[in-house]
């Protein structure tokens, strides 16, 4: 209920999602429940705290995994890094790279670029490649990334190697 009041703090994952009330309906009538369970003989108890589980799980299922699952899918990111290299276009990711799309888009290998020394270079020799950064708030200025996409907790951008640089004041932060 606390979360349906202030929605601000889930956070960048949910950001623009309202959130349905029939969860939190859910969890209150659960912890009413268990309240009355004490009262209850034991097989009473039992059964009760079997079906509120059930529920609670259910619930999980249907009303709070929905909300995130869009923001934790790599699929669509994927895709777009697939169609690129079909093209025969060089990707790099700037930062760490856990590899979370190579399965999802049957990638050949990225370069991962960590200084921004390596980025310059790499830009020299790619100046048709694609640049991947993962950033924490939405391009806002007037250059804006080819590709952009809420992904967990922030935001997973490819960027044009001759517009990368020329758009960020400070290349964006190494997650």
């Amino acid at each position: 209920v606390y979360l349906l009041l202030q929605p601000q703090r889930l956070g960048a994952a949910l950001m623009g999602t309202s959130l349905p009330l029939w969860p939190a309906l859910v969890f209150a009538a659960l912890g009413l429940l268990l309240l009355l369970a004490g009262r209850a003989r034991l097989n009473g108890r039992i059964r009760l705290l079997s079906g509120a589980m059930l529920l609670l799980l259910l619930t999980a299922y249907f009303g709070a995994i929905p909300l995130f699952a869009p923001y934790s899918d790599p699929r669509p990111v994927a895709q777009h890094l697939a169609s690129l290299q079909a093209r025969g276009l060089p990707l790099a990711h700037w930062g760490k790279y856990h590899a979370q799309f190579d399965f999802n888009g049957r990638l050949k290998p990225v370069t991962v670029i960590h200084s921004p020394e390596s980025l310059a270079a790499w830009l020299r020799e790619n100046p048709q490649g694609r640049i991947m950064a993962y950033v924490e708030q939405a391009s806002a200025g007037a250059r804006r990334p080819e590709f952009e996409l809420r992904y967990r907790s922030g935001f997973m951008q490819v960027w044009r190697a001759s517009e990368f640089y020329a758009a960020q004041t400070t290349p964006p932060s190494t997650p």
